[in-house]
């Protein structure tokens, strides 16, 4: 029985014990610093094999190379090709021992995986020289097919039986890279919880500033300078009112349509007088000289050409309602804060979106680090 061999004997029921999550870190280090023993010990047992092949091979390639064809009675033609097989044989065969030999993986996985590699390429490689060679040189060829199919046999069996170790080395890094998952999981929640306080400070602060904003709003509602400002408002609007209603009358009594069958065959007049049709306002301001006055005056004489005069300065002297200014500052920031605010609360949610999606990325993890523990230690209950 080789030295790892011990290690595959079938384990006794251990007596069933729960492991804890809290537990799972420790006891994965524990079964991890087992298992890099075991792996060493068996990488130490394939290595010192190998070495012991290689040994064996390199022993039997003199008598290989001094073999001598002279005394066959086949023809010159049938020994060159078997000559010319046996020394590229050979020399596969070299730099197989070579490589064997020269393997600088540290660990046993690795160690394994190039001498697999270093075979198969060897099988690959010499086929067709083995079987040329062959023809004549069977005893010595013989020995070297025997030695390699043994070997190859033996380390098969030995990674076939110690199969277990490699399964549990993999399910060992597997609970080991979710633990360190889980473990940035929980890191970026924490952060994402910290950055919820954070932000519902800050709107503790902001609605401050909304409660002192709505305040000035009505301490500068209530005093006599806005009292003053709204006084003056509605005086102006008094004031527009009443012109807006002489504008009206004034278009009344000038009866423009009337205005312009009469001058419709006039071009110059007839376009004074659509233009007022169109735009009095604006018109009856753009008319310095008040041409207009002289038109309907043709068709009524008794016209009070006073009246337009007045309105025209009523127009032109008119006050527009103008915004407080105060006020709209106070508003302005009102909505800025209110607008932050409910920036704020967006950001909440989203960060609240991130914790949930996070808290599921840990159940799955859990899940996950339950279902491989189970298979590292099925005699044990697993409570995480």
């Amino acid at each position: 029985m080789s030295i790892f061999d011990f290690f595959k004997k079938k384990r006794l029921p251990e007596i069933s014990r729960t492991i804890t999550f809290g537990e799972l870190t420790s006891l994965v280090d524990d079964e991890s610093k087992e298992l890099e023993k075991k792996s060493e010990l068996f990488k130490k047992e394939i290595q010192s094999n190998t070495m012991n092949f290689s040994s064996r091979i390199n022993g039997k390639l003199p008598p290989l190379k001094s073999i001598n064809l002279q005394n066959r009675k086949e023809t010159e033609e049938l020994k060159k090709i078997v000559l010319q097989n046996l020394t590229l044989y050979v020399g596969y065969l070299e730099r197989m021992v070579e490589e064997l030999r020269g393997i600088k993986s540290n660990e046993a996985e690795g160690y394994i995986e190039e001498i697999q590699n270093i075979f198969n390429s060897f099988s690959k490689n010499t086929k067709m020289n083995y079987e040329r060679a062959t023809i004549l040189i069977g005893k010595e060829l013989g020995e070297i097919k025997e030695l390699t199919n043994n070997f190859a046999k033996s380390f098969n069996q030995k990674i076939e039986y110690n199969k277990d170790i490699f399964d549990r080395i993999k399910l060992v890094e597997d609970i080991k890279a979710s633990l360190n998952e889980l473990a940035n999981a929980e890191k970026i929640q924490h952060q994402l919880e910290n950055s919820i306080g954070v932000i519902q400070t800050k709107i503790i602060r902001i609605k401050k500033e909304k409660a002192q904003a709505e305040n000035d709003s009505d301490s500068y509602k209530r005093s006599f300078e806005y009292r003053d400002f709204l006084a003056l408002q509605e005086k102006i609007n008094q004031e527009n009112k009443t012109t807006n209603e002489e504008i009206l009358k004034l278009k009344q009594e000038l009866d423009l349509k009337k205005l312009l069958r009469y001058f419709h065959t006039d071009e110059k007049k007839s376009r004074i007088i659509r233009n007022y049709f169109d735009n009095f306002i604006e018109s009856l301001k753009a008319d310095d000289s008040l041409e207009i006055i002289s038109l309907v005056k043709k068709i009524n004489p008794e016209f009070n050409e006073e009246n337009i005069r007045e309105i025209k300065y009523k127009i032109l002297s008119q006050t527009n309602l103008v915004e407080n200014e105060n006020l709209k500052e106070i508003e302005s920031r009102l909505k800025k804060i209110e607008q932050d605010i409910i920036n704020q609360q967006k950001e909440i949610e989203e960060e609240k979106k991130k914790i949930v999606r996070f808290g599921e990325k840990q159940k799955n993890l859990l899940g996950e680090i339950g279902e491989k523990a189970k298979i590292l230690w099925p005699n044990d209950k697993i409570d995480i």
